[in-house]
């Protein structure tokens, strides 16, 4: 070979369980369960996850725990390789562009959209997306009577069943 002339290097293609990996650390999912759910061949995961499903004792226990650091460091490795990483950025950089398209077919449906309801659900989730989700409280009506007397409490005989409250 001449000298000065080098081997470009191959682009690594990621495969399945990679791909999997990717779209979960994209989805939100924490690095490691993501690799623990991409990888689960993986001799330290399946080591992690005999400890969990059996009967731990305190030396499993230690070894639990450095096991998760190690999967924990794995993950962060398999997110910095090169190949993951071209990855996750390729994919934030077209939602980015997505999410500015999306925004104005938003602002045209806005506007302009036929439908009430379409334009109503779209509104709702706008706002569920600045203020957050409403929390839903369940109401339940209770049988009870309200007795309401005047004058002192207790003054008469048959009051003595009645739970003293309070008094207006």
């Amino acid at each position: 070979m001449p000298s000065g002339r080098s081997y470009k290097p191959v682009p690594r293609v990621p495969n399945e369980q990679d791909r999997e990996f990717i779209r979960s650390v994209v989805s939100g999912v924490k690095k490691p369960k993501a690799f623990r759910d991409a990888y689960p061949d993986h001799p330290k995961v399946k080591r992690y996850m005999d400890i969990i499903k059996g009967e731990a004792t305190p030396v499993d226990e230690l070894e639990r725990s450095k096991l998760n650091d190690t999967i924990r460091q794995l993950a962060i490795d398999k997110t910095q390789a090169k190949y993951i990483h071209d990855r996750l950025i390729a994919f934030q950089d077209s939602m980015e562009v997505l999410a500015a398209k999306s925004i104005y077919v938003a602002n045209d449906l806005l506007d302009n959209g036929r439908s009430e309801k379409v334009k109503a659900d779209l509104a709702m989730e706008f706002i569920r997306h600045k203020v957050g989700t409403p929390v839903q409280k369940v109401q339940a009506q209770v049988d009870k009577t309200v007795h309401l007397t005047f004058g002192t409490p207790g003054s008469r005989d048959d009051m003595s069943d009645i739970i003293e409250g309070e008094v207006l």
